[in-house]
């Protein structure tokens, strides 16, 4: 109904604050971020960006080292607020952190004290849940990851890609509405990540839930994205924002042999400027 408020793009409340539309899972409202470097260096790290999400989208941003990648990831977070501008996560403006949000990053992040289900039961006991309940799921989100019969391993027994499979079911465990992605298979060797890419899109794929991935890899955005944005060099904005019309579901493996998937990775090296990138934004 076209006079229904809830079916407008936009909503203002009683302070004039622009809310997103009810079907964004992620807003990005026209951020800026500025900070004051070690040496004292004024930084403009983002100008002017505006990103819109729907609920369920698989998103990845690409671009220069330094241009400001992680730096939307942390406010979607709520870790750091934008210099101006504002963000939201369904439908709420970011001023601290969230139980909608999952955040999974580089690194696996282990308690080394703990256990692989006491890691990834870790979330689910800070919200209260039962031991027993906890546990269960814990045990359930192992299995899926390949981990069964790892239960009772520490850090230190695990290699690296394990320790990431513990760090994608602890991600998982909370069911989360969105997952923040913080280029989580960069450092795995080139067989793992592929496996881990793979383990990631199978568990994610018609949960409804929303992703956004920051990567330097552009195969890995294209193989598990629905769209791709492209930022420029510092101060990143938003070059271009690409949809990657690959079907549903996908072999993140063989897909990489795709006529379309090739053109579409081209397009993006040309946007980013073909220059190879390394580090973290």
């Amino acid at each position: 109904m076209v006079g229904n408020r809830e079916a407008m793009d936009v909503r203002t409340d009683c302070k004039n604050q622009v809310r997103p539309r009810l079907d964004l899972s992620i807003k990005v409202d026209k951020v800026r971020h500025e900070y004051t470097s070690r040496n004292g260096e004024h930084v403009l790290a983002l100008d002017d960006v505006s990103i819109d999400i729907p609920s369920g989208q698989f998103v990845a941003i690409v671009g220069p080292s330094g241009c400001g990648k992680t730096s939307i990831l942390n406010m979607l977070a709520g870790l750091i607020m934008p210099s101006r501008g504002a963000v939201y996560v369904d439908g709420e403006m970011v001023n601290g952190t969230s139980r909608a949000v999952g955040y999974m990053f580089a690194r696996d992040g282990m308690l080394p004290w703990r256990t692989a289900q006491a890691n990834v039961a870790f979330g689910l006991e800070v919200r209260g849940v039962s031991r027993s309940d906890r546990l269960a799921r814990a045990d359930a989100l192992l299995e899926r990851v390949g981990l069964k019969g790892f239960e009772r391993a520490f850090r230190s027994q695990l290699s690296h890609g394990m320790r990431q499979r513990v760090a994608l079911a602890r991600t998982m465990a909370i069911d989360p509405k969105v997952f923040l992605l913080d280029e989580p298979f960069g450092a795995l060797d080139a067989q793992t990540r592929i496996v881990l890419q793979e383990e990631f899109v199978r568990l994610w794929e018609n949960t409804g839930k929303t992703v956004l991935l920051v990567t330097h890899d552009i195969s890995e955005a294209v193989a598990m994205a629905d769209r791709v944005i492209v930022l420029s060099a510092r101060p990143g904005r938003i070059k271009s924002d690409i949809t990657i019309d690959l079907p549903r579901p996908r072999d993140i493996e063989s897909i990489r042999f795709d006529e379309k998937f090739a053109r579409l990775a081209r397009r993006i090296w040309r946007d980013i400027g073909g220059r190879a990138e390394g580090g973290m934004a």
